[in-house]
């Protein structure tokens, strides 16, 4: 049985950024377990933006580098848009990260459920998310 502090994003809607299949389950495994919905899943950094504009997530998990292409154009249109989002990524520091996006926050893989949790929460907790 899930515990109930594990239940504390319960309803919140979450669009995956990820290219690795076995890390999108993991993501949906511990969404899951977290009380979120997962909404949609990209694998490419070209479709972030449409599919947050069609299902409309609460928050957005973002993989850094998705097949060689890195997601920040997308993290800058969505911040625009007031959609909060967590960077994900294997990269310390992350790669080329532009100084305007230093702030967001991230989570190192490989990473425990209660470091997605408060990074997920943290994003949607900042002004000007939705």
């Amino acid at each position: 049985m899930v515990g109930q502090r594990h239940r504390s994003l319960a309803g919140v809607r979450v669009l995956v950024a990820e290219d690795e299949f076995v890390n999108k389950l993991l993501f949906e495994d511990m969404l899951g377990e977290l009380g979120a919905e997962v909404v949609a899943s990209v694998s490419s950094a070209d479709k972030i933006v449409a599919a947050a504009e069609r299902d409309k997530p609460d928050v957005v998990i973002l993989d850094v580098n998705l097949r060689g292409e890195l997601v920040y154009g997308a993290a800058i249109a969505l911040r625009e848009r007031g959609t909060p989002f967590v960077f994900v990524s294997g990269y310390n520091p992350l790669l080329d990260s532009p100084p305007d996006l230093e702030d967001v926050p991230r989570v190192n893989k490989p990473f425990r459920l209660r470091e997605l949790e408060t990074a997920l929460r943290e994003a949607l907790a900042r002004p000007g998310a939705r």
